[in-house]
């Protein structure tokens, strides 16, 4: 039997849930090809910056990423 082994995404997935933290999208970007792939979504809409700030508190956000740039990088739900 094989030994379950954890990505650095579910690592960063527990820590958020553990601590309660949201979880967003942020890029690193060394090349211009990847500036503007990664985000954060929210699960309501975001029209205000109170409204920004309530998702992220609440929790309710995920990161999202161009598939078409990392079609395998970390799966369906980051």
């Amino acid at each position: 039997m094989r030994p379950c082994r954890r990505t650095y995404f579910d690592n960063l997935r527990l820590i958020a849930d553990r601590f309660h933290l949201a979880r967003t999208g942020g890029s690193d970007a060394h090349e211009r090809e990847t500036l503007s792939t990664v985000w954060t979504e929210f699960d309501e809409p975001v029209e205000t910056v109170q409204d920004f700030i309530d998702g992220l508190k609440s929790g309710r956000t995920r990161p999202g990423y161009d598939r078409n740039v990392y079609p395998t990088a970390v799966g369906p739900d980051l």
